[in-house]
């Protein structure tokens, strides 16, 4: 009987089969809905592919696709009947003969005009030259850019909201009052050819400071017309104390590429505010935080209040994707041109996000790069960036440095004699030579006391001159280079004791030199110097006492008048402290920074911070106070460490230990002793003796019950039941867990991040736990669970590893090579992203497993890599590694080495204690015995893998061997005594745990099925 299908769009979204509702997931649910209300033509599977998963690369959207469209085969396609969609590698639509009724009226499909979806769920037509974003994305985005909320729609049958990102333009807009350029004809003539010709590319225009980068950059761009496309500005600032908040100059690029530079903000004059610097300035409130303002600091926009807290773990991964989305849209719609500039300033996590967009050939074909550096100075990946075309800039020549000189001097020309004066000394140094001439011309309006004064040598010999020039306000710009090459207005007024109108006239003194320059802002006014360099002379020229007292007094500033800005910022008032020789307040200060940038993501960052700490660590006084910090830091290192490298980072055991050799004696388990310790107990996993790791575990359960914390007893079932699932006990495993999550949602407490990072290894091992004992819906229900939190960034950094890896270990448990390969695609870019390699091996072994599974061999090298890296980051996991090499091996037909390997795998479980594999170890030798033809072995085989099963309580294990002795009894005429053998796993093939379309339960079936 050919079984009946319903599909209620009216009211909540609900597919009947037979009159019972069928779960699917969302994206599946929705991409059935656009097909039925468009059954009328084809859709190219590129078209879904970029219309559902815009984010993905191609290669993982299309596979998102296969295994959406896989998803409503399986529930939609009856044996017999009508397939849902026609065999088509091109196009999906549904068969206009397939039973499928649909109560719904048709919804408006997304037109042409609509050029992005952030999240394509949500789909009403977009305004022309809008960008249009989900609810979601609007939290995210709504401090970055003007939003308007479209009208309600439905979807599903249900009510969402979506939002305009307006005024969606920004092109570059030609500065005025810059210098004529001189001598740069040639290279102008490459720039504008380059450019005509190709439509993509990336060029780099390197050269040493003051030569001319910036100059020729915004003196080309003045003149060109980029195939009639629009040009975008990006521009690095010196970092601050050695590191810049990740990702924070895209934030020019946000507000560029949403029109926010003058328009949007009702302040034509404004520049938009790109200095990391800069950003200090604005305030952040602790109930207004979004991922855009937690990363950039950037200040609410007038006319659309916060909401609320967003999630403060995702803005990595969703700020990387709205940056590559922008660009992806900027990119389709017409060619443009890209400049980002100071690029020797760029910080990791920035140049990571940057690196890939250069290696992106859709980037480059479309996109015109142009960057600038100094000389020798360029981030190292830069050098690998495919195509890439670099050009150095050189001195002007002598009648073009000529030339500039009498074009500055034309109100007060200077003579023939000066003008060579001035050439030979600045060498043809763009800078060198504008300071120089602006230098002789203030000496005719002032001329010196005491006699002609000696021509400069050099750069920072001129700069210092004219600073000298300006005695009276050198302080002020000594205040302000102190700080940075920009400064917040209201901080270096609060810097400054003159009077408020003495302050203005020191300033306006300034700006008048041409040393400095006052932007508008719209998070207040700005200081910035000319040049950096300008900003180095100023603060060298600072006594090394007084800039110790400087220092001081702007960090106390900071902190006592500014707290929401140290807050946002510690690194600045760290480095400040730092400068005032105040060790122990600058020691703290970094901590304080590294903790904000760890619980970020920005793990490089963090650890560069922690290592400013510890560099100044020795500096400070010993005292209680000192050490206990001394504590903390390191277990903040040591869970870094694992972060990034794995439980094999030997970094992570000696700090972890350090950390706990420092603790009191007799002080009995304090917080930083438990965390210590269970920071030992977790870098045990990178090694192979599970004996020991029990022996710890004990100690550390016993220890913790003797307490009341709630913290230490969660803490101790986590480690009880982790243990236990290695050894193959994995009922006891399975019932910590339990435990685990039910007290953990009753406390409220949290011990050095424990708990956090804890709880999305308790949900992975429940995940593996409910598929060893038998229980497949579960598993399979928590999975899809799972990656459908990962997919909507419901995950923090610290779990995607973790999730992603457990995900892909139960699908290779379930079957099902098809579904690794996207989840792998998310976890590299998880990798790249946050430089945690330390993952690396589980995305190499089980995608090579994946592809080998699906008839590719060249997933063979890829799961030795994997094996390679684990034995390096989680040794104890070893076994996993040898399994699927040993399968691998086995469908490719080279038993010899299955076999091998497969052996291997059962001497480092009796070495290492680590048993949870065991029965299928035995039961893939059983199966290379039958290859061989060894009938009596392959019954041993299969004889001792059911009997370890049972003794475990693996019961998917044991339904495993019992369907390869079952198979091999039937086969060899003793159906009765298979029969017999299978009834005792029939629980597990009818019961409410049982999923048919499981390849495991559909084999057990079948042979259920011949034996009867």
């Amino acid at each position: 009987m050919t079984p009946s299908f319903d599909f209620r769009l009216l009211g909540p979204p609900v597919l009947l089969r037979n009159g019972k509702p069928v779960h699917l997931l969302k994206k599946p649910l929705a991409l059935l809905a656009f097909l039925t209300m468009e059954q009328a033509r084809p859709h190219e599977r590129v078209t879904l592919s970029e219309l559902f998963w815009p984010d993905f690369p191609e290669s993982r959207a299309d596979n998102s696709l296969r295994q959406a469209l896989h998803a409503l085969r399986k529930v939609l396609d009856a044996p017999g009947g009508p397939p849902l969609f026609p065999d088509s590698r091109t196009s999906v639509m549904i068969n206009p003969d397939h039973p499928l009724r649909i109560d719904g009226q048709k919804l408006d499909r997304p037109p042409a005009s609509c050029p992005f979806f952030h999240d394509p769920e949500h789909c009403p037509p977009a305004r022309p030259g809008s960008i249009l974003v989900s609810e979601s994305s609007a939290r995210l985005l709504k401090e970055q850019f003007r939003l308007s909320e479209a009208d309600d729609f439905r979807i599903l049958g249900t009510r969402k909201k979506g939002f305009f990102l307006l005024d969606f333009s920004g092109e570059y807009a030609p500065e005025e009052g810059h210098r004529p350029l001189f001598g740069r004809d040639r290279e102008l003539r490459f720039f504008s050819e380059l450019s005509v010709r190709d439509r993509g590319g990336v060029l780099v225009l390197e050269g040493e400071a003051g030569i001319g980068k910036s100059a020729l950059v915004r003196a080309f761009l003045d003149r060109a017309s980029f195939h009639e496309g629009p040009i975008r500005d990006d521009r690095m600032f010196p970092p601050v104390c050695g590191t810049s908040p990740f990702l924070f100059p895209w934030s020019g690029m946000f507000r560029t590429q949403s029109g926010s530079d003058g328009k949007l903000w009702k302040l034509p004059e404004a520049a938009p505010p790109r200095s990391y610097v800069r950003s200090f300035s604005l305030p952040e409130e602790e109930d207004g935080r979004c991922p855009s303002g937690s990363f950039f600091s950037l200040p609410p926009l007038p006319g659309f209040p916060a909401s609320g807290p967003f999630r403060a773990f995702c803005p990595p991964e969703e700020i990387s994707k709205v940056i590559r989305s922008i660009l992806r849209v900027r990119a389709g719609e017409s060619s443009f041109l890209l400049l980002v500039e100071d690029l020797h300033w760029i910080d990791l996590s920035t140049g990571e996000l940057l690196r890939g967009v250069l290696s992106d050939p859709f980037f480059t074909k479309k996109v015109f790069f142009l960057l600038t550096t100094r000389t020798g100075e360029d981030p190292s990946w830069l050098s690998r960036v495919p195509d890439l075309r670099k050009i150095r800039l050189s001195p002007l020549m002598e009648e073009d440095s000529r030339a500039m000189i009498r074009s500055m001097s034309s109100d007060a020309p200077l003579s023939d004699a000066e003008i060579s004066r001035v050439v030979r000394t600045a060498d043809g140094v763009p800078l060198f030579i504008e300071e120089l001439t602006r230098e002789r011309i203030e000496e005719r309006r002032e001329p010196p006391r005491g006699g002609t004064p000696a021509i400069p040598a050099t750069l920072s010999e001129v700069l210092a001159s004219r600073l000298e020039r300006h005695a009276g306000a050198r302080p002020l710009l000594q205040r302000a280079a102190l700080f940075g090459r920009t400064v917040p207005m209201d901080l270096l007024r609060a810097l400054s004791p003159e009077s408020p109108e003495l302050f203005d006239a020191l300033l306006r003194q300034v700006v008048l030199s041409g040393l400095v320059r006052t932007e508008p802002d719209p998070s207040g006014e700005t200081f910035t110097f000319r040049h950096a360099l300008i900003a180095e002379a100023a603060r060298s020229s600072l006594p090394a006492a007084a800039q110790k007292l400087l220092h001081r007094k702007i960090a106390e500033t900071i902190r006592d008048r500014f707290p929401d800005r140290s807050a946002v910022h510690p690194e600045i008032v760290a480095r400040h402290f730092e400068g005032a020789e105040e060790w122990a307040e600058a020691v703290d200060w970094f901590e304080k920074a590294a903790r904000g940038t760890y619980l970020k993501g920005a793990f490089p960052e963090s650890e560069h911070l922690l290592e400013k700490a510890f560099d100044l660590l020795h500096r400070c006084p010993d005292s209680p106070e000192i050490r206990n910090g001394e504590i903390r830091r390191l277990i903040l290192q040591g869970s870094l460490f694992i972060e990034r490298y794995g439980y094999g980072s030997l970094m992570a055991t000696q700090v972890f230990r350090k950390a706990l050799s420092l603790v009191e004696p007799g002080s009995g388990l304090s917080e930083d002793a438990f965390s210590a310790l269970y920071g030992i107990c977790e870098t045990l996993y990178g090694g192979n003796d599970l004996r020991e790791i029990r022996r710890i575990t004990d100690s550390f359960v016993e220890a913790a019950a003797k307490t009341a914390s709630s913290d230490f007893q969660i803490a101790s079932l986590f480690a009880d039941g982790r243990v236990a699932f290695w050894e193959g006990r994995f009922g006891h495993s399975l019932d910590r867990f339990d435990q685990y999550m039910e007290m953990e949602e009753y406390s409220a407490g949290q011990t050095a991040g424990i708990r956090e990072n804890g709880r999305d290894q308790a949900i992975g091992y429940r995940l593996w736990g409910f598929w060893f004992c038998g229980k497949y819906r579960s598993a399979g229900n928590l999975l899809e669970s799972v990656l459908e939190q990962v997919s909507g960034s419901e995950t923090s950094f610290f779990k995607q590893g973790h999730v992603l890896t457990f995900a892909m270990v139960l699908l290779r448990y379930f079957r099902l090579p098809g579904r690794i390969i996207p989840v792998a695609d998310v976890l590299l870019e998880s990798i790249r992203i946050h430089q945690t390699e330390g993952w690396f091996s589980s995305e190499r072994g089980f995608r090579g497993w994946a592809m080998v599974m699906k008839g590719d061999p060249a997933g063979i090298p890829l799961i030795i890599q994997g094996l390679r890296l684990a034995r390096n980051s989680h040794h104890i996991a070893e076994i996993k590694y040898l399994s699927l090499l040993s399968e691998s091996y086995l469908v490719l037909g080279e038993t010899d080495k299955a076999r091998g390997v497969a052996d291997s795998a059962l001497r480092f479980s009796e070495k290492s204690g680590t048993h949870f594999f065991d029965a299928e170890l035995w039961r893939m030798k059983g199966e290379f015995a039958l290859k061989e033809g060894k009938r009596k072995d392959a019954r041993e085989c299969f004889g001792k893998a059911i009997g370890i099963s049972r003794s475990q309580g693996a019961r998917a294990l044991e339904l495993r061997a019992v369907t390869s002795m079952g198979r091999l009894l039937g086969e060899d005429g003793e159906q009765k005594k298979a029969l017999e053998l299978v009834s005792g796993v029939f629980d597990l093939l009818d019961g409410p745990e049982s999923d048919p379309s499981l390849p495991d339960i559909r084999e057990a079936l079948e042979l259920r099925r011949d034996l009867s």
